[in-house]
């Protein structure tokens, strides 16, 4: 009997062990899911400001769409300050093209990196259940 108290205690001490590593896990796996959860935010956030840049940077090049059509009257002058507007609008469209891209690449980095967290997290849960689940059956043993 003293045998088998020991050994029943010993998988308690184990299993208890074990609970609070997989707790401890589970405590950093949260805190590293929250910080994603932050980052993914601001990703958000700096995905939401280029695009509304973005859009400004698209209004203004109509606009200067506009101005450039009512330059033609005088072609020379005229003709190579359209060649200026063209140049300045197609290279703020690459960059804001080019920011644009980045921002939603970023925010799909991040969204993949929360999701691999957050299976990450319901493993270590399950793990968890399954070690408490084991730690109550030997509770249950000991008791009887």
């Amino acid at each position: 009997n003293f045998d088998l108290v020991s050994v029943t205690m010993d998988g308690v001490v184990c299993a208890e062990s074990r609970a609070e590593s997989l707790d401890a896990e589970y405590k950093l796996l949260h805190d590293q899911y929250i910080d994603l959860e932050a980052k993914y935010q601001r990703l958000q956030d700096e995905h939401e400001k280029l695009t509304a840049e973005y859009t400004e940077v698209m209004n203004r090049n109509e606009k200067r769409k506009g101005t450039i059509t009512s330059l033609m009257n005088n072609q020379e002058w005229y003709q190579m300050r359209i060649q200026e507007l063209e140049n300045e609008v197609a290279e703020q469209s690459t960059r804001y093209d080019n920011l644009y891209a980045s921002a939603t690449d970023k925010l799909a980095t991040a969204t993949k990196e929360l999701d691999s967290r957050d299976q990450l997290l319901k493993a270590a849960t399950k793990e968890a259940q399954a070690v408490q689940q084991e730690l109550d059956a030997n509770a249950t043993q000991l008791k009887n």
